[in-house]
């Protein structure tokens, strides 16, 4: 068996370490509201930007519409 890179057992260290928020987070974003059509990621886009303002990490968004917007 091929001997594992460090950085992808560091990768797999923290997701051990953060399984229980990754899977609340995941849990979370999946039950958020985005139907298709109309693609109004509003709610989707506002679970992942609270997380993302809570960790305190940089982010911008990208809005083609006011209800589709991503995240970047």
């Amino acid at each position: 068996m091929a001997k594992m890179s460090v950085e992808k057992q560091q990768l797999l260290d923290w997701i051990d370490e953060d399984r229980s928020q990754l899977i609340q987070f995941f849990s979370d974003f999946v039950a958020a509201a985005s139907p298709n059509p109309p693609g109004d990621t509003t709610v989707a886009v506002k679970h992942i930007t609270d997380f993302l303002d809570r960790e305190q990490l940089p982010y911008h968004l990208i809005d083609p519409q006011p209800t589709m917007a991503n995240v970047g």
